[in-house]
């Protein structure tokens, strides 16, 4: 016999809550407490991350270094032997024991210097066709006037939002008495 699955969510687990104020406030305490911990925690993974990525850019500096001369070089001397290695420019790639060399043709693309300069000479010469308009909300706008936003289907005008913000005073951690 198969099991239907059931369209209902399951239950969310029980909430563990403070029953009184100075539970309240000795979780507050655990809280800036344990905040304090992981930010600890984090500010010495960071150190040690860029320990490492120093270490390791300190070794791979010589070989980077001549990676690029390497490469430099055999772009060099393929540039100047492109058509004897090409066989007159018949082919695009050749082979040689150890590797491949490849020319390839880049697409086509544009670059700018100046974009307002050139935005306004495109617009001088009658050549908008080449500007793009880009169209977004203005929220700022609609909450001057939430009446008219809101009647658009679509909009909703939220007022009644409320958040509640927590803040151990992390300047008296560790000082109260412990009870």
């Amino acid at each position: 016999m198969s099991r239907v699955p059931s369209r209902i969510a399951p239950a969310a687990p029980a909430l563990e809550a403070p029953q009184s104020r100075d539970e309240a406030t000795r979780w507050l305490r655990e809280l800036g407490e344990a905040e304090r911990a992981v930010a600890v925690l984090e500010a010495h993974m960071n150190d040690v991350i860029a320990a490492a990525k120093s270490a390791f850019d300190g070794a791979a500096r010589p070989q980077t270094a001549r990676a690029a001369a390497l490469r430099a070089g055999i772009e060099a001397w393929a540039a100047a032997n492109r058509a004897q290695l090409t066989l007159g420019l018949a082919r695009k790639t050749v082979t040689l024991a150890t590797g491949t060399i490849t020319w390839r043709r880049l697409p086509p693309r544009i670059a700018v210097t100046g974009v307002a300069k050139v935005i306004a000479r495109l617009e001088a010469a009658g050549l908008g066709r080449f500007l793009r308009c880009k169209t977004e909300l203005d929220k700022e706008a609609m909450l001057k006037e939430p009446g008219a936003a809101a009647a658009i289907e679509g909009i909703a005008v939220v007022t009644d939002e409320e958040r509640i913000d927590i803040a151990p005073d992390t300047a008296t951690l560790g000082n109260e008495r412990k009870p």
